[in-house]
């Protein structure tokens, strides 16, 4: 509730104010809002103007992660302004924005590999940096073809092992009677003539 307060230093309400209507983003209380404010008037009188947004909390984010199955963190700066993975200490992730921006398309947070992507939010034009940080986990999409290579390694090691024991099998139905032979010609040779 901002009755009574002047807000026109803010981008968002002096283009309001000056042009009639605005949209934008601004940072408040460390957390970022989503706004738009369009002028008021009597008349050809400027009475004041109506400002109505919502913050990116962690509920935004949480509504984008359900629907694309990835993580989001709002980032000012270095700092998160949003909910981040589970584990990823505030200076880890610091380390990594920079590494993004520096081009990097992986980053290890809390152990995990991910592929990240920083975009900018748009509509600020603060003096911070706020950007949406995008995250998806490749350890989590590596894990089905991992777990179908394990399965595959699996089979083949039990197939090799089910045809040694089956070649070890067959070779010996077929070497008993070839001994059997062997050992009554041996007999024969030596004079056995005893069936």
């Amino acid at each position: 509730d901002a009755e009574g307060y002047d807000l026109r230093d803010r981008p968002v309400v002096a283009h309001a104010l000056d042009n009639g209507e605005e949209a934008g983003v601004w940072l408040a209380d460390s957390k970022a809002f989503q706004v738009a404010g369009c002028r008021l008037e009597f008349g050809a009188r400027v009475v004041g103007g109506l400002v109505v947004g919502h913050a990116i909390d962690d509920a935004l984010v949480d509504t984008i992660e359900r629907q694309t199955g990835g993580l989001l963190v709002v980032v000012a700066d270095h700092a998160a302004l949003t909910r981040v993975p589970k584990g990823v200490a505030a200076g880890e992730l610091g380390l990594a924005v920079d590494e993004i921006r520096g081009g990097a398309r992986e980053v290890t947070l809390a152990g995990s590999t991910w592929f990240a992507q920083l975009v900018p939010v748009p509509g600020y034009t603060g003096d911070h940096r706020v950007e949406y940080l995008l995250l998806r986990s490749i350890d989590e999409a590596l894990a089905p073809g991992r777990a179908m290579l394990r399965i595959l390694i699996l089979l083949a090691a039990g197939g090799g092992l089910a045809t040694l024991l089956l070649a070890f099998a067959l070779s010996r139905r077929i070497s008993q009677p070839i001994d059997a032979l062997v050992a009554r010609t041996s007999r024969i040779a030596q004079g056995d003539l005893k069936p």
